[in-house]
């Protein structure tokens, strides 16, 4: 019965201590992106692009997940969305750097000129590197995504930078 219970504190203790440890960021960036209407022409868009993140950190490797919403204007086009998904990183103390990629999924909503917008399913694919500045605060250098519609017929390509405030 006494080794069970210390089994059981140990695991509670292991368990609590990932948590505590979970790395949490807020970011708000600024995203210019091409959003390719036609094969032979693009359209430029700009906009903020918000979000948080949450990683369990290991000593390398960092799995955890990213929420983010765009919103993307210009040429009297404008695209939308809010998408979710998984997150990787990897922490480079030496050189105080941290590479990261996504794949996230979500809702986009695309609108030209006619009043009505677009719902879809947007996925989009994105790496970046983030640089810490001072203790809390890190400056995400570069970020590129390329998102699409579920069906593949307006591919965005964007490039970000921005900051990004972490909680712990």
């Amino acid at each position: 019965m006494r080794i069970r219970s210390i089994c059981a504190w140990a695991l509670a203790a292991t368990l609590s201590a990932n948590t505590a440890l979970a790395q949490t960021g807020i970011y708000a960036l600024f995203t210019g992106a091409n959003l390719d209407t036609t094969p032979s022409t693009a359209t430029q868009i700009f906009g903020p692009t918000f979000g948080f993140y949450g990683d369990i950190p290991t000593p390398v490797l960092q799995l955890g997940g990213d929420i983010r919403g765009e919103l993307l204007n210009g040429s009297s086009q404008q695209h939308y969305n809010g998408v979710i998904g998984p997150r990787v990183a990897v922490k480079l103390p030496f050189i105080n750097l941290q590479p990261y990629g996504e794949y996230l999924l979500g809702f986009g909503s695309y609108k030209t000129t006619a009043p009505n917008a677009t719902l879809h399913v947007d996925y989009e694919y994105l790496v970046g590197v983030d640089r810490r500045l001072i203790s809390r605060l890190d400056w995400r250098i570069l970020e590129f995504s390329y998102c699409n519609f579920y069906n593949g017929s307006i591919p965005t390509k964007a490039l970000s930078t921005g900051l990004v405030l972490r909680i712990p």
